[in-house]
């Protein structure tokens, strides 16, 4: 039969008949092999914990040199990862409470347990701090992958966006005829090439937003913005999206919308995913986005005639990886555009809403202050976290 190994406790007690007490306990208290070893004061164990390793302490409060939670303080400050277990005299609930909060594993009063009862114990406050160091282990390992994950994606979607701006420009160059004429049939392949290629610049640009945003990493960069201008700059870019899907498209911007001071990159993908969505999801008729002055503030509409949202769905379609159900759709998506609208949104201080009805087409309508300032100081640490990462 192999003799169970033995466990090195370390007792913290400057009382000796509580000392010889707790030693007759350990030596009763069944199967347990505890080797104790004894401190009467908090700088004598402080030396034996870093001269000896010790698998749990047994620690009094009162000790001549120092007094109450204070000595679990300092004991857990260097008796890292070894648990610890409260010995006092003082039968006090909230003291109790307060020593487990500071990270005690049980709190056992003088003269109210056995032998037995005290052993296991002792064992159970082993066994619940190998259990936490394992949780804590397995958090650094998860948050490690995280950010292993995170700075994949972020690269991964550099290195896919810069071939992706060389491809735009060869096809716009041969869309305009630099390389010579091209036949009508030559002329719609490449538009079919240049349309593929911006979704597929937009589901990159998707998952790149949606990284920072699930990192708390979303810097503001607050310019000043003519919305007409940016609504005719996404009109532009998105021209082979519009000749493909054979609908009538209504651009509009009232003369009297102010200047907006905002984000212009995060306002152009806002735009810009609304737009595509509506193309998506519009299978005949006609989009329309318009831009006018509204509550102090400016708004963006884009209203479409398309197959229309469920009213149980309406919400659900602003979650991350949401997709109307069985929605027949042009072009592929991994449904983080409403999502990332929403985010970003918000960021800038803004609002998002929807009215839409199954087969009568959807409206989305966007609200922004004519300042984002107020949005971008209340989110100032996750801008500073985006900086500095």
């Amino acid at each position: 039969m192999t003799q169970s190994r033995t466990i090195p406790l370390l007792l913290v007690e400057d009382n000796p008949a509580d000392v010889r007490l707790i030693q007759e306990m350990i030596a009763k208290g069944g199967s347990a092999p505890f080797v104790l070893s004894v401190a009467s004061c908090v700088s004598d164990a402080l030396q034996q914990v870093l001269t000896d390793r010790f698998a749990v302490l047994l620690l009094d409060l009162g000790l001549p040199d120092s007094q109450g939670l204070d000595t679990l303080s300092r004991m857990r400050a260097h008796a890292l990862g070894i648990p610890i277990v409260v010995l006092t005299g003082l039968d006090d609930e909230e003291l109790a409470l307060q020593a487990l909060h500071e990270g005690a594993q049980d709190y056992i009063v003088k003269g109210q347990i056995s032998g037995p009862t005290l052993t296991r114990i002792l064992h159970y406050a082993m066994e619940r701090k190998q259990a936490e160091e394992t949780l804590r282990r397995s958090k650094e390992i998860a948050e490690a992958a995280d950010r292993s994950k995170s700075e994949f994606l972020a690269t991964m979607s550099h290195e896919l966006r810069s071939p992706l701006g060389v491809i735009f420009g060869y096809l716009e160059m041969l869309l305009e005829g630099e390389f010579g004429p091209l036949s009508a049939e030559q002329h719609d392949a490449l538009q079919r090439i240049d349309q593929n290629a911006r979704g597929l610049f937009a589901l990159i640009s998707d998952v790149l937003d949606f990284n920072q945003l699930e990192n708390g990493r979303l810097p503001i960069r607050i310019q000043p913005v003519r919305v007409s201008e940016m609504l005719a700059t996404i009109n532009y870019e998105t021209q082979s999206l519009q000749k493909l899907s054979g609908l009538t498209f209504n651009w509009r911007s009232d003369p009297e919308v102010p200047l907006l001071y905002t984000d212009p990159g995060k306002l152009q993908v806002i735009i810009k995913n609304l737009f595509t969505n509506a193309v998506k999801f519009t299978l005949t008729g006609q989009i329309t986005v318009h831009a006018s002055t509204c509550n102090g503030g400016v708004e963006i509409v884009v209203c479409d005639t398309g197959i229309g949202i469920p009213t149980e769905q309406q919400e659900r379609i602003f979650a991350a990886f949401h997709q109307v159900h069985n929605a027949p759709s042009r072009y592929g998506g991994v449904g983080l555009g409403l999502y990332i609208v929403r985010r970003f949104v918000e960021a800038l201080g803004g609002r998002v809403t929807l009215k839409s009805q199954v087969g009568n087409g959807s409206t989305f309508r966007v609200w922004l202050p004519l300042s984002s300032a107020d949005a971008v100081q209340a989110s100032a640490p996750a801008e500073q976290e985006g900086k500095s990462g």
